[in-house]
């Protein structure tokens, strides 16, 4: 025998059977009309018809229920594949928490209007992991130095290919050294090899022939 039957029993010891004044005298007792509607048709009392009717108010209770006395495990698999939230699954569980089964179980608050399995399996289903504390510092941290090492990994960029007028370093002399020049787009210049060459000199001639001091113009 069930400890929900068995405590149901014992309220009913000494009335008649189950009818009206017992239907009220069990809810006086604490005990919740689904929990009647399920335990007293085994409770060996006879079910009077006022009590049947009241009875046939809650269909689901025997599967809910059950000889348990408490919601079981197949009640809370159906309210959570139904969608019910945590708090109203544990607010079906206050209704049955405070019955004298309830009380006689060995858990407190909603987890004592279900049976022990179905409790536990409630609890894991929305057991949430915690939520790690953030240091502000240890991020911004992270992030610069994340910042640094993109910067150091990027590939150098050519300037000759992103600045107008830029060109490559150029060697000055046969031991020169490297240089760089900025020339003007569209005003680059050529040399000139002609006014490099040097211009011949002569040197200038006496005419002594002619005796008259005379001398011949220098040849340039």
């Amino acid at each position: 025998m069930s400890k929900g039957l068995s405590i149901m029993r014992q309220h009913l010891a000494g009335r008649p059977g189950l009818g009206r004044g017992s239907w009220n005298h069990l809810i006086m007792k604490g005990w919740h009309p689904q929990q009647i509607a399920a335990l007293g048709p085994n409770t060996g009392y006879q079910v009077g018809e006022w009590a049947q009717s009241q009875m046939d108010q809650y269909p689901g209770a025997r599967r809910n229920v059950g000889q348990s006395g408490l919601y079981n495990l197949m009640a809370a698999q159906k309210w959570v594949g139904k969608g019910k939230t945590q708090q109203e699954i544990e607010g079906y569980g206050n209704y049955l928490s405070g019955s004298p089964r309830g009380q006689a179980s060995s858990r407190s608050g909603w987890a004592a209007g279900f049976t022990g399995e179905a409790a536990d399996w409630i609890t894991n289903r929305f057991r949430t992991e915690p939520t790690q504390e953030v240091d502000p510092w240890r991020e911004d941290f992270k992030t610069s130095m994340q910042d640094l090492t993109n910067m150091i990994n990027t590939p150098a960029v050519d300037p000759s290919k992103t600045m107008p007028g830029y060109s490559k370093a150029s060697v000055v002399g046969g031991g020169g050294t490297a240089s760089m020049k900025i020339e003007q787009k569209g005003r680059r210049s050529k040399t000139d090899t002609s006014q490099l060459k040097r211009k011949a000199w002569s040197m200038p001639t006496t005419n002594t022939a002619a005796g008259k001091g005379g001398g011949s113009p220098v040849n340039i």
